[in-house]
């Protein structure tokens, strides 16, 4: 079996969530590593804006734009964001389980890169937040209970897709007037802890993992991005 890959940096968010809603929309292992440009916002699948300063956003720039998993909305400035999906075929029945041998994926490959002591993070009031890095779930990535790693998925018959935001630098000072009322940014980066990597480094230890837990065979998938994002185009819009 395949797995395809491609990485993708500093484009449009419509553009790159059109490719993650396509990767959903097959049932091939696949890998998306990719950066934003202009700086972005995504929403979880079933996330409304009514918690957003929408005010605030147009007058920073932010493009505004719908995942095709769940959670909480990212803001993507200053991270590497992936999207790894894989077949039902290849994962653990229970979703939780499936969700956590994803998750461990990620994080072996970040220890791989740092060295740092990364672990799971623990609940933390997540329902009563807008913000993904304003809370916590237990699935996700942090250092001494800072997360560090944002994570949401979206499980269907066929498989689980998942979603990734690393934190490579710090959030901006006002980050958290995205959301109304204002929300505190909770998370850390691999910055503030003396650590840089690049996207094409993240890329191919995840390939390289993902290779030999799997047995699967690395593809390089060229994408034709007009036409994904024809095609994606009113699943990514989102009207603030």
């Amino acid at each position: 079996m395949v797995l395809r890959h491609v990485l993708t940096e500093s484009e449009n968010g419509h553009l790159l969530m059109a490719i993650d809603w396509h990767i959903i929309s097959e049932n091939i292992p696949s890998l998306h590593t990719f950066t934003w440009h202009p700086h972005a916002i995504s929403l979880g699948y079933l996330q409304d804006t009514s918690g957003l300063n929408k005010e605030f956003i147009l007058q920073q720039g932010y493009v505004v734009v719908r995942r095709p998993t769940g959670g909480k909305a990212v803001i993507h400035d200053g991270d590497i964001s992936i999207a790894l999906y894989l077949p039902a075929e290849l994962l653990p029945r229970r979703a939780k389980e499936a969700y956590a041998e994803m998750s461990d994926i990620l994080r072996e490959a970040l220890f791989q890169l740092t060295e740092l002591p990364l672990s799971r993070t623990t609940e933390d009031n997540y329902q009563n937040h807008e913000g993904c890095f304003s809370s916590s779930t237990g699935y996700e990535i942090g250092i001494n209970g800072r997360k560090i790693a944002g994570i949401a998925v979206r499980k269907t018959r066929k498989g689980m897709l998942m979603h990734a935001s690393i934190r490579m630098f710090p959030f901006t000072e006002n980050a958290g007037m995205v959301f109304s009322p204002p929300e505190i940014m909770k998370g850390t980066s691999f910055k503030e802890h003396g650590k840089v990597f690049t996207p094409t480094q993240l890329h191919q230890i995840i390939l390289e993992i993902i290779s030999d837990i799997y047995k699967l065979t690395p593809q390089k998938w060229e994408t034709d991005k007009d036409e994904i994002l024809s095609i994606y185009r009113d699943k990514v819009k989102v009207d603030i």
